[in-house]
């Protein structure tokens, strides 16, 4: 019993360091100072570096739009399910004009709107997920019902579980 009476004695007669004495705990709000920093940087844009004059003027320079790609929903989702890699050169940060049956209309976690187009099967898991920003085209969509045609004008954002597409208009 004494044994036991000693260890304890030991153990609680040894003086604890404060946790700010501790190296770990410095390490720790190192990385989220590190993390909060690149955040700020991260979503602050352009860092308002760039005149904007020079936007106003890249915008009406008169320059061509760029071309949008035309593809069906049922080519597009074709093309990733081959080759992912080679979809993704031919296809992704570029605007497309895509085709397809209307699947769903709903919102995501986040409260944005998405229009999933597919080629109607009523077993099709797979679709391009279209995103809508502009309060016009959200609108639009309002009167869409699945199994509707339609043609989406928007930029390819590659391929997570669906084809997703931004910045989405409705032709």
């Amino acid at each position: 019993m004494s044994n036991k009476q000693t260890s304890v004695t030991e153990n609680n007669g040894q003086n604890k360091k404060p946790i700010f004495k501790k190296w770990w705990f410095w390490l720790i709000i190192v990385l989220v100072v590190l993390l909060i920093i690149g955040i700020a940087v991260g979503t602050s844009g352009n860092g308002g570096n760039e005149d904007p004059s020079s936007v106003s003027s890249s915008v009406s320079s008169g320059e061509p739009a760029e071309e949008a790609i035309q593809i069906s929903a049922v080519d597009l989702l074709a093309a990733y399910d081959e080759n992912a890699v080679q979809a993704d050169n031919d296809y992704k940060d570029k605007l497309l004009e895509v085709t397809g049956i209307v699947n769903s209309v709903d919102r995501d976690i986040l409260n944005d709107v998405y229009v999933t187009i597919n080629d109607g099967g009523e077993y099709s898991i797979l679709s391009v997920q279209c995103y809508f920003e502009d309060e016009d085209e959200i609108a639009k969509t309002a009167e869409l019902s699945a199994g509707d045609e339609v043609t989406i004008v928007g930029t390819c954002d590659g391929e997570t579980i669906n084809v997703i597409m931004r910045d989405c208009t409705i032709k």
